[in-house]
Parts: C-alpha cells; sequence; structure tokens
C-alpha cells in the first residue's frame, strides 16, 4: 500500500520532523528495504519538491531539505523563467540574488529546474534597493515542516 498519487512514487511517514531533527531534515519509515538510493527526489502534498534522501539505511532514511542552511539548488523564477541559484537558509528559507535588472515581482514561482519543473516556493520579498546592482528574493517551501506527516518518493532511474 505504498503508492502514492502518481504511479512512479512511493509514500513515506516522516516519524521525525524539526524542530525534533535539526538542520531542515525528515526521517522517513522507508529505506533500503524499499529500494531507496541516495539523491532520490522527496516530494511533499500534490507536486512540491522539497528535498533528496540524503542517508538509506534498511528500514528508514533521513532526507536533507533543500532549504537547509547553505544548500545549493538550481531554480527557474519569474515570468521568463531565468536560471539561478537559491541557497538554504533554514526552516523552510531561501534567498536568491540576481542582477537587478531581471524583472521579478513578489509572487513569481520558483521551479526547481531538474527535470519537468515543479515549485519549490512563491517570492515573497524582493528587496530592490536603490545603488544595488542585484535584487533579493526570499521565499520558503510552500509546505508547514512542523505539519508534514507523508511525503513521497521518486525513485532515481539509475
Amino acid at each position: 500500500g505504498r503508492k502514492a498519487e502518481h504511479d512512479d512514487r512511493l509514500l513515506s511517514v516522516v516519524l521525525s520532523r524539526p524542530p525534533r531533527v535539526p538542520y531542515d531534515s525528515l526521517i522517513i519509515d522507508i529505506g533500503e528495504d524499499h529500494g531507496l538510493q541516495m539523491g532520490d527526489m522527496v516530494y511533499a502534498e500534490m507536486d512540491y519538491s522539497i528535498g533528496r534522501v540524503e542517508v538509506v539505511n534498511s528500514k528508514s532514511s533521513v532526507v536533507k531539505l533543500f532549504s537547509a542552511p547553505g544548500e545549493k539548488i538550481d531554480v527557474l523564477v519569474g515570468s521568463s523563467t531565468i536560471p539561478v541559484v537559491a541557497e538554504g537558509r533554514g526552516a523552510g528559507n531561501f534567498y536568491i540574488k540576481v542582477p537587478k535588472n531581471i524583472p521579478i515581482v513578489e509572487g513569481d514561482q520558483i521551479l526547481v529546474a531538474a527535470g519537468r519543473p515543479v515549485i519549490l516556493g512563491t517570492a515573497e520579498h524582493v528587496d530592490t534597493s536603490e545603488g544595488e546592482a542585484f535584487s533579493h528574493i526570499y521565499f520558503k517551501l510552500p509546505v508547514k515542516l512542523n505539519a508534514l506527516h507523508y511525503v513521497q518518493i521518486k525513485k532515481s532511474t539509475r
């Protein structure tokens, strides 16, 4: 009974989540016993990409969220889907620095740039201070980490 809404994904129960585990990670209830591998993508709710499997044990795994401090992920931002790098700031938060001439507004979607684009978040604050060459974009995961009970794992095709 582990099939998720998408046929190519497995459903997993979140055993532990922030703030019980540090640095934007989750502990889930499946591992090698279900064919998980390091690098498998992790999704929350309908289709939000939130992280990757980082450690695989026999019957459990550790998921590192993209929002972990210092994590970097390639994303597409704005209506023209400009490729940039988002940096995790912890607690589900991210930061992006882009040249000021790129039109980004609050509410623009930010998509993970790997494979088929999936939502990582929505620009919540765009700081375009005078005299600076860059705009600073702040956003967060669209799910509440402390209320996350299930995730979906898309196994790699390695």
